[in-house]
């Protein structure tokens, strides 16, 4: 999986796309409908269809390009989701940790001198306590280079630290993304390709994603080296936290200047997670389609929804039903809070607060239920009913 062949996936779209399908209106076309006549096509020989009849000729040909066009973009995207994950996020969180455990033997050795400073100081401002003497900062340094060693041995440990200390969460997902901003040869061949394809659409929550794309050819051909890239003409919004570093702090840059190679990389990430969500599809597709396409609108709603909500038994007023169900929540949330409050520490349950506010249900002094013997039953019936296979 590299940049090349997801170029030539992209490639492989634009041919097929070239037919101009999508100006055929094929959504009241049931799909089941669509895929029959396309596993029909695709299963006969040209002659055959030649001497098919119209309109059923024009049915299997159109189903055919359609079948195939929708398979060109879900390996496309398969393509990038993969080289994505494999060739970008995975290869740039071993950089990272790999630079970390180069550095642990130096870090070890800096650790050491820190501690002894620490444990000498902690005696001697002990000693002064005792005595109630003041305290003579000359006396501390004079012992810290007799039993240490000199100052300046001190103070070049204490910056290794600095340096080399493992970064905390923020500062570790910060130095993935600059080691993600390196690899930006891998995806510049299939840049233009991609902000270029018309597969690509967007809900609400992925439009700015998706305009962010389409503007990559542009970036992809400009020559930064001659006319830096400037934050106005980005969109800073797109621009995540651990992300700011990479793409405004680049120090081989101009000030202000931006990383157009790691702004790249950051909107390709913003668009794996958006087509992880589905807040950006693709059309015509089946792996990667809008799931939201499917629902019923409008006046095919309308022809059903009474039928539906009856089946449910939602016959009450939408406002109304979601009303009784915050009610019924919050009642729930309540009766668990009372009886966590009476059981006090003898509770099998917690709450724990998060670092953003939020409350995670802990459950660890729960026991483990034990296996039902209809689950030790059905696990032993169906390894009997497997067929022996040579491995």
């Amino acid at each position: 999986t590299t940049g090349t062949s997801m170029a030539k996936a992209l490639e492989r779209v634009d041919e097929i796309s070239a037919f101009h399908l999508d100006r055929v209106k094929l959504d009241k076309v049931p799909p089941n409908r669509l895929a029959t006549l396309a596993r029909v096509g695709l299963g006969s020989k040209a002659p055959i269809l030649e001497r098919a009849r119209e309109p059923r000729r024009t049915a299997l040909l159109t189903s055919v390009v359609r079948h195939l066009e929708a398979s060109a973009i879900d390996d496309a995207l398969d393509v990038f989701a993969l080289l994505m994950q494999v060739k970008l996020l995975n290869v740039a969180k071993r950089a990272t940790d790999k630079e970390w455990l180069a550095a642990r033997p130096r870090l070890a050795k800096a650790s050491r001198t820190v501690q002894a400073v620490y444990r000498l100081w902690s005696e001697q401002l002990d000693l002064v306590a005792e005595a109630g003497a003041d305290l003579d900062a000359a006396a501390l340094f004079l012992a810290l280079e007799t039993e240490v060693g000199p100052r300046a041995e001190v103070e070049a440990a204490v910056r290794l630290l600095d340096e080399l200390l493992p970064p905390g969460d923020d500062e570790s997902e910060a130095e993935m993304r600059r080691q993600l901003a390196g690899r930006y040869s891998t995806v510049r061949p299939f840049l233009s390709l991609l902000g270029e394809s018309s597969a690509l659409g967007a809900a609400s929550g992925g439009k700015r994603v998706l305009e962010a794309v389409k503007r990559l050819p542009a970036l992809s051909r400009r020559k930064v080296k001659a006319k830096p890239l400037l934050p106005r003409e980005i969109d800073q919004k797109l621009v995540p936290p651990a992300w700011k570093k990479a793409v405004f702090s680049n120090p081989d840059l101009p000030p202000g200047a931006v990383d157009r190679d790691a702004y790249a990389v950051c909107v390709l990430e913003q668009l794996h997670k958006a087509l992880g969500r589905r807040d950006v599809f693709a059309s015509p597709s089946n792996r990667w389609a809008d799931p939201r396409a499917r629902l019923l609108d409008g006046a095919q709603w309308e022809a059903v929804q009474a039928f539906v909500l009856h089946g449910l038994s939602l016959e009450e007023p939408v406002a109304e039903h979601l009303a009784g169900r915050v009610r019924a929540l919050d009642a729930a949330w309540q009766l668990m809070a009372e009886r966590l409050e009476e059981a006090g520490q003898d509770a099998k349950l917690s709450f724990e607060v998060q670092p953003g506010g939020r409350l995670k249900l802990n459950v660890d002094r729960l026991g483990a239920l034990g296996e039902p013997k209809s689950l030790r039953w059905l696990r032993r019936t169906t390894a009997a009913m497997l067929p022996n296979t040579p491995r």
